[in-house]
């Protein structure tokens, strides 16, 4: 069955005729409503919906909008009088499969509705081959952008991919047309690519999206960007939207490389996300660059509404900025960190085994990155496997043997220890020695607090706000008998305590640098 949304009586009847005039296009029924229109496909088996383009009470492109994105395996087409180029590239944005010109002709309507209603049949037949359309399960699908180019957009994509597909299908998708090098990270070389489905998008079915994919190992199906970067320009809105819906239907998840250039293409893979991961590094360039990435999407009705991440690359505890600075300062929740991997990383990539090594801390960042892109916690991946957690396990046990070989050693040294004198001496010699080691360890950390205080004044922070940062990154022992001063020139001065048999306390200082808080 398919519906006609018309409110212009001529046009109801001119279509109504013409479809019972061809062969095989079967019944059709016109309403003027576009209330009951909606009712009647949300209950009802419907092959295919016609919408007029003159509306009384609803704007067509709004209309053809709502039900292409409500219903992405129903095929809707626009009647127009106009056929110039700036309706059919409308209609495509909005989500049409084909347009017909009024007055309908007979072979018109045959040429172009036939393969449109061929191709519904064929994805509501494969969408409900495992069950229902109606109680389809459709993917998730998970979009990682960078900030900036740069700062491991492709590897976090793919990270993701390889451990969500340990669970269940995946695909990743290289919507970096431009640029885009998972193939080349992947050892792959490629004939084909995503810009081979742009002229079919709109008619393409699981089959012949699949011809384009290649295979990587861990179970993950690749739809690459093209080997040369200027066959990107091909790559449309409306195909984009298009592809991606059908891969819903084929995949549990599906991660989107797109890149960091912020275009048509990006906007409509941000637009169809469920989950919107942003990669940036701990430097004040990215940080800056997410805030933004996130201000021109709100300004320009991008991926309103859509649940947002921020994955912080290369961390460490001896960056300036940390993970959670990053966020707060980028306005994006923080989703988790990497450590500083590069090393490991670009030693998998040159020999083309990133998804084979068995590199624990590779492992490790792959879990915390699909979690993040899950936005449900590590747990919900499943454990680790023997191959990830056996170093973790036998390293300790290493240690202790150390640790008691070295114990043995000692106590066998105390046994000439015999003198109360010499016993004596070497106590007192001892404590001293614990005596400075302590104090060196306080006055190090009050350097590395007073350094941490004046860049979080420099930021703008409050003094709470500053005690807090600073309180975070030491130990309890210190941090709870820790006082913060901020001199009149623009110093801050952090005062801790030192580990002694009497009371004794260290301070250190740190001038503060004026920073534009973004």
């Amino acid at each position: 069955m398919q519906y006609l949304l018309t409110s212009n009586e001529q046009i109801r009847l001119q279509v109504t005729a013409a479809i019972a005039e061809a062969e095989g296009l079967g019944e059709v029924v016109a309403t003027d409503s576009f209330d009951r229109l909606r009712e009647a496909l949300s209950t009802g088996d419907v092959s295919c919906v016609l919408v007029d383009e003159a509306l009384a009470d609803v704007s067509a492109m709004s209309a053809v909008q709502e039900i292409s994105q409500a219903h992405p395996l129903l095929p809707v087409v626009l009647l127009t009088r106009d056929r110039s180029a700036e309706v059919l590239t409308a209609a495509m944005d909005a989500g049409a499969r084909t347009v017909l010109s009024l007055p309908l002709s007979l072979e018109e309507l045959s040429n172009r509705l036939q393969p449109v209603l061929a191709w519904s049949q064929a994805a509501r037949n494969e969408a409900s081959s495992r069950d229902s359309l109606s109680t389809h399960r459709i993917g998730t699908v998970i979009a990682v952008v960078g900030a900036k180019g740069g700062v491991g957009t492709s590897t976090v994509a793919l990270m993701a991919a390889a451990q969500l597909a340990r669970h269940a299908r995946t695909c990743l998708v290289d919507l970096d047309v431009r640029g885009g090098d998972l193939a080349a990270m992947t050892g792959l070389s490629v004939r084909r690519s995503i810009t081979d489905l742009v002229d079919i998008a709109a008619e393409a079915s699981a089959r012949e999206v699949s011809e384009v994919m290649y295979p990587l190992p861990g179970g993950i199906a690749l739809l690459p960007a093209p080997d040369h970067g200027e066959a990107g320009e091909a790559m449309t809105e409306a195909a984009t939207r298009q592809i991606i819906s059908m891969l819903r239907y084929q995949f549990d998840h599906v991660v989107l490389d797109c890149g960091s250039r912020l275009d048509d293409v990006l906007a409509m893979a941000l637009d169809s996300a469920d989950r919107v991961l942003v990669v940036t590094t701990p430097d004040t360039p990215a940080v800056r660059s997410v805030r933004r990435l996130t201000e021109a999407l709100n300004r320009l009705d991008i991926a309103r509404g859509r649940s947002m991440g921020l994955i912080v690359n290369r961390s460490g505890r001896q960056r300036e900025i940390q993970p959670k600075a990053a966020a707060r300062m980028a306005g994006v929740p923080l989703a988790t960190s990497i450590p500083d991997i590069t090393g490991q990383i670009e030693m998998a990539v040159n020999s083309n085994a990133l998804l084979t090594a068995k590199v624990p801390v590779l492992a490790k960042a792959a879990r915390s990155v699909a979690a993040a892109a899950l936005a449900g916690g590590a747990g919900a991946l499943g454990p680790a496997s023997p191959e990830e957690a056996q170093p973790d396990q036998q390293r300790p046990q290493r240690r202790q043997g150390r640790r008691r070989r070295g114990r043995g050693r000692s106590e066998k040294g105390q046994v000439m220890v015999e003198f109360p004198v010499v016993f004596a001496f070497a106590t007192a010699a001892l404590l001293l020695c614990v005596q400075l080691l302590g104090y060196g360890v306080s006055y190090m950390y009050a350097n590395h607090a007073a350094e941490e205080a004046a860049h979080s004044y420099g930021v703008g922070m409050s003094p709470d706000e500053v005690y807090q940062e600073v309180a975070d990154h030491l130990p309890e022992a210190y941090s709870s008998d820790m006082t913060i001063t901020r001199g009149a020139g623009d110093s801050v001065t952090v005062t801790l305590p030192v580990p002694s048999v009497v009371q004794l306390r260290t301070s250190a200082h740190a001038g503060i640098v004026r920073e534009t808080r973004s």
